[in-house]
């Protein structure tokens, strides 16, 4: 009786532990599983973004470059921003602020952490505020976890939104709030990249 029990009770486990629990999230190009080689797929990224914080709201236009894949012998899809650059930041600074993108690469990985939401956890993220002026320099570390919102086509591709369950990044000014979408497709003819 006892050798049928243990094998019950693993059964038991595995069919009470949510679908999330036992399946993978994986990156998909136009609709097809990208496949396990540990060949990057490279990405460019683009969207507007703000960081919120004790020391004021930087509304900026990101463009990025990296790579996704999915790992040989499974596990969640991986991604990583490899170049990540602010332009036409605006800000309560009384002179044109600082944005610089540190600790480079940022990986990412896919997450879910309830059923039917897909995020990206983007862990190693750095960014420095400089207003000089005012006296300002801060460095936000940490991680976010934006939603991920699959694309379509070329023309609606997939959004990383950054809001509710997207954490804050932390520094010695206080938390940073991210706020704001960020698009992503293949760099080297537009795939439609999207996360299952």
């Amino acid at each position: 009786m006892k050798k049928f029990y243990l094998p019950l009770l693993v059964a038991t486990a595995v069919f009470a532990m949510p679908a999330s629990a036992l399946a993978a999230n994986h990156w998909f190009k136009n609709g097809v599983e990208v496949a396990q080689n540990g060949k990057h797929l490279p990405t460019i990224g683009w969207g507007t973004l703000s960081l919120e914080s004790a020391v004021g709201t930087i509304t900026c236009e990101n463009s990025s470059v990296g790579y996704v894949d999915n790992p040989v012998g499974g596990g969640n899809g991986q991604d990583a921003t490899e170049t990540f650059n602010p332009t036409s930041c605006t800000s309560a600074c009384p002179e044109p602020i600082k944005v610089i993108a540190k600790g480079l690469p940022w990986p990412s990985e896919l997450e879910e952490p309830e059923p039917g939401v897909i995020r990206d956890k983007f862990t190693g993220i750095e960014v420095e505020i400089i207003c000089p002026i005012a006296g300002i320099d801060v460095v936000f570390s940490g991680e976010n976890k934006p939603k991920v919102k699959n694309g379509t086509s070329a023309s609606k591709p997939t959004l990383d939104v950054f809001g509710p369950g997207s954490g804050e990044l932390t520094s010695v000014a206080g938390p940073g709030k991210t706020t704001g979408e960020a698009k992503t497709e293949g760099y080297e003819a537009q795939e439609v990249l999207t996360a299952h």
